[in-house]
Formats: C-alpha cells, structure tokens, sequence
C-alpha cells in the first residue's frame, strides 16, 4: 500500500512518531490528586494553582536533525509525500513542546501546535459560544461507577461488552489519575478509576472511544501505513472531530455534553493567550459552571504549562461535518485512520482499500 519510493520514509515516520510521545510527556502523574485538592482549596477561599509531577522528559535534541532527514526522503513524491513531510514537521514541534513544558515558552508553541484555519476558529469560537450559553445541568438518571466490575452498565464492563462485539483486540487498563473518562491508544483503552457517570455518559464515551478511535486504529494496522496509524498533520484533532460526528449522530451531542465541550474550547484558548490557572477558573465561573466543573477544565487545559488540546476539538468537528457532507468515500478514509480533513482529502486517491 505505501509506495517503494516512500518505504524508507514512512519507517522513519513510525519511528519517530514512536518517541515523540506528547500526551505521555505532559499529562500529569497526580492529575486526580490535584483537581481533588485544588477543590478543597477554592472550596476555602484559597485560589490555588495545580502542582502537577511528570514522568522525566525524554531526551529529543535530535529529533530537528531526524524529521529533517524524513522531509528529504519524501521529497519528490508529489502530494502524498507532502503528507510526510507535514507529519515530520508537526513532531518536530511537539518535541519542541516536550522540551519546553513548564516553561514560559509553552503557551505559544501551543497554540502553534493546536491552532486552525482562521475561519474556522472564529467559527468554533461562536459555536462554543452557543453551546456554553446554557446553564449547567445536572444527571437526575441513574449513576454508575466507572470502573465497577460487578456492575454491566458500568464503563468498563461496557466497554469491554464492545470491543468483544467488534473483536477488537484491545486491553483495557484502569487508571487513577486519568484526565478525561477514558483515553484510548494503540491497542489500549485506558479508563479513569471510581468516577461516578451517567448512563448516558457510559454509552456516549464507548461510542467515542471504540468507535470513533480504537476502531479507525485497527483498520489502520490492518492498512499498515504509517500515515494511517500514527497519524498525519492534524490527525489526533481530526479523530477528535470525527468521533464527535458520530457522538452527533447518536444524539449525544447536546445539553451537558455540548456545554463541556465548549467550556473546554474558551479553557484551552485561554491557556494559549498564556492566562494562568485562576484566571481560567473565574472565566468558567462567569460562565456560569460550578466550582468543580471549572477547576477540572481549567486543569486539563494548563497541562504541560497550557496544552490547551481541546482548542482544536470544535474546529476540527466543523471540518470533518462538512467534509463527510460532501463526500461519502472522504468518511471511509477518515474512519480508517488518524488523519486531518486535508490529508483524507489526498488519501482518498491513493487508498481505494481503505474504503472497503
């Protein structure tokens, strides 16, 4: 499937992909330990910022060198070359990130990373702006335990009822210090530990989760691009917009969901313009959320020193909408892999079997 003139290129994509690992390298070793601290604090008065510990950094001082060697292996190979060289640049700049987390310097590459089209930001900002006018809701449905093994409408149990539907060959693991309810990977789908969710929260993350990203990465394994299974330029956004398409479908998208998503959206573009912890905090409270739902948001938004990942969350959902709008073939390639709008675009020419 991948063309001799790129062989070379596309190993060298899948090993530096391998060891530039952002998420790894910024999310927090205490992440539940500080929000649930940081609730107590605000609860007092006391307007704290996050103490957040990381695993020691991987050293990445070579990684400019190696991504400019993948950019010449590329070269010459028309559109889809430029998909790698694109790819190899975007790691490049997340080692960077790596590299300066923590640091003054973190906001800006940042917002670099994770920003979009002009108008289609200005275009998420207004959805979020609609979508965060309502008021806070509360789940008056059952509750269930994320991780509760004796219950079959928990996450885990769901999840794992799924995957064996599919025969997805996945692992489940449950963490205790996991940002969002549950984060999936390769061949992994990782599940926060003793959080209370709706039912409703249980069926919309299993769709997200398995359906609208471990199910494109095991088609991509099976496809065995480098492109398609650690992702073009603006892939991880572009998976993120498309199982958002798929949470639309299923009516998920809407209420309580809606509103988290964009208060997210206004956390992670304040966490780029460099606002600090409290600052964010209040915005959320003027939104009108309650003192926990900020604190949790604002720290998911300030990991590393102002990730602000989920700046790229609505753009890309806008995207990906009016993508598969147009194109029946362009939603196959993107169910078959981690690629932006863009290189599904490319893609759709030279991957007639990723849309069987």
């Amino acid at each position: 499937m991948v063309p001799p003139s790129l062989r070379d290129a596309d190993r060298s994509l899948r090993e530096l992909a391998r060891r530039v690992q952002l998420l790894g390298a910024l999310s927090p070793n205490n992440f539940g330990s500080e929000v649930a601290r940081l609730e107590r604090a605000w609860a007092r008065g006391d307007a704290e910022s996050p103490a957040f510990t990381y695993a020691p950094a991987p050293d990445l001082s070579d990684v400019p060198e190696v991504a400019a060697r993948l950019v010449e292996q590329a070269e010459g190979n028309g559109a889809l070359g430029r998909l790698y060289q694109e790819r190899a640049g975007e790691l490049a700049l997340e080692a960077e990130l790596i590299g300066a987390r923590e640091t003054p310097a973190f906001p800006a590459l940042a917002q670099r990373r994770f920003d979009h089209d002009k108008i289609v930001m200005e275009e998420a900002d207004r959805l979020a702006a609609e979508w965060g006018a309502g008021e806070e809701e509360t789940s008056g449905g059952p509750v269930v335990r994320t991780d509760d093994e004796s219950d079959p409408r928990s996450l885990v149990r769901r999840a794992r009822a799924e995957l064996g539907r599919l025969r997805l060959p996945v692992r489940i693991t449950v963490v205790a210090s996991l940002a969002p309810l549950a984060a999936a990977g390769d061949r992994l789908l990782q599940i926060a530990a003793a959080r209370d969710v709706s039912l409703t929260d249980v069926e919309r993350t299993v769709m997200h989760e398995v359906h609208g990203h471990l199910l494109p990465m095991h088609r991509a394994s099976v496809l065995g691009s480098a492109l398609l299974e650690v992702g073009s330029a603006g892939g991880s956004e572009g998976q993120e917009g498309y199982a958002l398409l798929l949470e639309h479908r299923c009516g998920f998208l809407r209420g309580a969901r809606a509103r988290e998503l964009a208060l997210r959206h206004v956390a992670a573009r304040a966490a780029h313009r460099g606002e600090p912890f409290p600052a964010i905090v209040r915005l959320l409270l003027g939104s009108g959320a309650s003192t926990e739902t900020s604190i949790r948001i604002a720290a998911r938004a300030v990991r590393g020193g102002g990730l602000g990942r989920e700046a790229g969350y609505l753009p890309s959902y806008l995207a990906v909408s009016a993508a598969v709008s147009r194109s029946q073939k362009l939603e196959e390639v993107l169910a078959s892999g981690r690629l932006s709008v863009t290189a599904a675009e490319v893609l759709q020419r030279f991957l007639p079997a990723a849309t069987s």
